[in-house]
């Protein structure tokens, strides 16, 4: 017990750790609970000998003040110990002052420039007088920090080279701050060779370093980063760091955010049940609020969607739409964060045919007063106002969207990027593979001289043991034989060696031959799938060239012909659509691609709202020879059914069934509309569109068959021995 009139210091302890642990987790719920404890700890150390104690107080208490909007008292603070600490001609207690000051104003919406800026200036320049380069080489690293907040790019760019090279120089080894800082920059202007380089670079340093402070934000960046590239596997390998970077600052608060985005990462690889557990089971460590509770209820409404619950998964987006827009408007988040945010939302907006309520809210963004936007961000923004022109029939301003989408895309990503993207995280694997080697390496030589070590002196024993016993001539006798071994053995050893030497040298034969073969395929695999990007970026092209031209046409049949060419078109960029994003570039997995050119094709006829379309599709591949006809029987079909038999009656109906026994496949599509026009005869008919269908059934080497039997019932048999059944695409 403390003797009464005593301050207990253990106590005071116990409270400054306490306020401490309410600054680490960055919980505003509780600042006015660590403001209570720091002013408390202040009122009980107004004696001499506690000075320390009141001065760490003082300091907590201005932090809590200018987190909580007192800037200016929590200012005054700070400024006042730092010229008490000046009069008692302790410049390095001073200069620790203006840095934390320039850290405390730092209100993460790139506010206070000026003021942050001359006190990282303050303290570097103490520190410099002081020959305490690291810390004044720190100071300036962190002014870089201040510049680029503000969007001063090129000059926190310039700045943070030079703290790198002054970094080195002195042989310092925690860089990976200022790695993440420059990453930062290259992110900001889309150079996403440099953004992996330097975050793998960072997270090198962090673990050479062994400064796990802020792993959670480290393994964190590089894995959002793989995730917005569609790297979800090596994703995936980082989300895991992060979540398991338990001991990092401020983990309670990020946890919430990295598990929603690894839950997206996983239902991009169809694990949704998988990712649907993670946001259940995982105990948020914080209540999400902000920015993280936009991402949990974009995680749980991403989830929804890709187990067919399409209305669940809409309200869940419209909810956090609305928290975007408050958090926004309370800067509880920077503008970059809502912009992210809300070209991903108005995205799914758009694919759920939403487009009234995408144009709301993309409407509210602008990519020219903010140079700290990802371009990446910025071209799903083009993409999106591309696609809602073109839906509002505003072609012109949809095509200058469509060019900026296109060129933005071009200059950050190609093959030769994503090339380079991957041999970095190679080179960055290979080297933590090289060092872990060595550990091990250095183990089995200590452990191999104890083992050898152990086994001459038991050998020595035995041998003393049987001179005891045996006397001189055993020994004798011993020795002979002991010497005879040993030749036989140096006999064996050598032809082991030789052999193993062999063994050797075949096995680099065929790794070399296998490096260059897994190589060739590798390219033989980017090739084809370029070769299919283009050819679905250029049919894309060509039907937005018709769509524009049908604005100058007076007669109905031309513009009716054009969109019925449109929708060809559009049934066979779908393949390539599907070849491109998928991982298998041989083949389309038809119930996702019919499902798709349903979708498109109900979109564009209005007498499709009230007809019911039923869908029944094995889980069928077929390759590109036999999924293009399919594909375009599927699209002339389907157009008349929608042109020609309905409406018809209150119970419209369209079924479609594309379904295999064995080799044999079987296409069928019937309405109940109102059947074939008197005197018609489909076998004998010689329109475009019928032309079409039977150059297409022979082309699969199939016979097709159209009958009017209360309503058109069509039927496609075709043999193809290179189908497969499977029970899910690949990613």
């Amino acid at each position: 017990m403390p003797t009464k009139g005593i301050v207990d210091t253990a106590m005071l302890d116990g409270l400054l750790a306490t306020a401490d642990k309410y600054r680490s987790n960055d919980l505003s719920t509780h600042w006015k609970e660590g403001l209570a404890l720091a002013e408390k700890v202040i009122l009980l150390t107004n004696t001499p000998g506690l000075k320390g104690f009141q001065n760490v107080a003082k300091f907590q208490q201005s932090w809590f003040l200018i987190k909580m909007g007192n800037i200016a008292e929590g200012t005054t603070i700070i400024k006042k110990l730092a010229e008490q600490y000046h009069k008692e001609n302790k410049p390095l207690d001073e200069a620790v002052a203006w840095g934390n000051l320039g850290d405390y104003l730092d209100d993460g919406l790139g506010g206070n420039t000026i003021e942050r800026l001359a006190c990282f200036s303050k303290a570097e320049l103490i520190y410099q007088s002081r020959g305490r380069q690291k810390d004044a080489i720190i100071m300036l690293k962190n002014k870089a920090d201040v510049y680029l907040v503000s969007g001063q790019i090129d000059t926190a760019n310039k700045i943070l080279l030079s703290v790198l090279d002054r970094y080195k120089a002195i042989s310092f080894k925690n860089l990976h701050y200022t790695y993440d800082l420059l990453s930062a920059i290259a992110r900001i202007r889309g150079d996403i060779n440099k953004q992996v380089y330097y975050q793998l670079e960072g997270i090198k340093s962090m673990e050479a370093a062994k400064d796990f402070e802020y792993a959670i934000d480290f393994y964190g960046r590089i894995a959002h980063l793989y995730l917005k590239l569609n790297k979800n596997t090596l994703a995936e390998v980082y989300f895991k760091k992060s979540l398991a970077a338990k001991t990092s600052r401020y983990y309670d608060y990020h946890f919430a955010n990295e598990v929603a985005l690894y839950s997206q990462c996983l239902m991009n690889q169809n694990k949704n049940k998988e990712a649907l557990q993670l946001l259940k089971t995982s105990k948020m460590k914080t209540p999400p609020s902000g920015f993280n509770r936009i991402q949990i209820l974009s995680a749980y409404g991403r989830y929804y969607l890709n187990t067919g619950q399409a209305y669940t998964g809409l309200q869940y987006f419209k909810k956090a739409a609305q928290v975007a827009d408050s958090s926004l408007d309370n800067k509880l988040i920077r503008y970059e964060g809502y912009f992210l945010f809300m070209t991903k939302t108005c995205q799914v907006f758009i694919d759920l045919k939403k487009f009234q309520l995408a144009e709301r809210y993309l409407k509210k963004l602008t990519t020219g007063q903010n140079n700290l936007l990802d371009p990446v961000d910025i071209k799903n923004y083009e993409y999106e106002r591309f696609v809602l022109d073109s839906a509002s029939r505003n072609y012109q301003s949809a095509l200058v969207h469509f060019q900026k989408q296109i060129s933005i895309r071009d200059s950050l990503f190609n093959i030769d990027k994503t090339r380079k993207i991957d041999s970095m995280q190679y080179a960055f694997e290979s080297r933590q593979k090289d060092i872990d080697l060595a550990d091990k390496s250095k183990n089995i030589f200590a452990l191999t001289a104890i083992s050898d070590l152990q086994k001459v002196k038991i050998k020595q024993t035995k041998t003393i043991q049987t001179s005891i016993i045996f006397g001189t001539a055993v020994l004798l006798l011993v020795s002979l034989l002991l010497y005879r071994r040993y030749k036989i053995q140096v006999r064996s050893n050598r032809l082991l060696q030789k052999q193993r030497v062999e063994i050797s040298s075949q096995n680099v034969s065929l790794q070399s031959l296998n490096t260059k073969q897994q190589a060739l395929l590798t390219e033989k695999e980017w090739l084809v799938k370029e070769i299919h990007h283009r050819v679905k970026n250029n049919l894309q092209v060509v039907k937005s060239l018709l769509s524009s031209h049908t604005i100058y046409l007076k007669e109905q049949a031309a513009i009716d012909a054009v969109a019925e060419s449109q929708h060809r078109i559009q049934a066979m960029s779908l393949i390539h659509q599907k070849l491109y994003n998928r991982g298998n570039i041989t083949d389309v997995y038809m119930p996702e691609y019919v499902g798709d050119l349903v979708d498109y094709l109900t979109d564009s006829f209005e007498t499709s709202k009230n007809v019911i379309i039923k869908l029944q599709i094995d889980k069928i591949r077929l390759d590109v020879a036999s999924a293009v006809p399919v594909g375009l029987i599927l699209n002339e079909l389907i157009t008349n059914a929608f042109k020609h038999a309905f409406p018809f009656k209150e119970n419209d109906l369209l079924s479609i069934q594309l379904t295999q026994e064995k080799e044999v496949i079987i296409l069928k599509i019937i309405d109940n509309g109102k059947g074939f026009p008197k005197n018609f005869n489909a076998e004998f008919n010689n329109s475009f569109g019928m032309t079409l269908i039977k150059g297409m059934a022979e082309d699969l080497e199939g016979s097709i068959q159209i009958e009017d039997k209360n309503g058109i019932h069509a039927k496609l048999v075709f043999v193809n021995s290179a189908f497969k059944q499977v029970t899910e695409p690949t990613a």
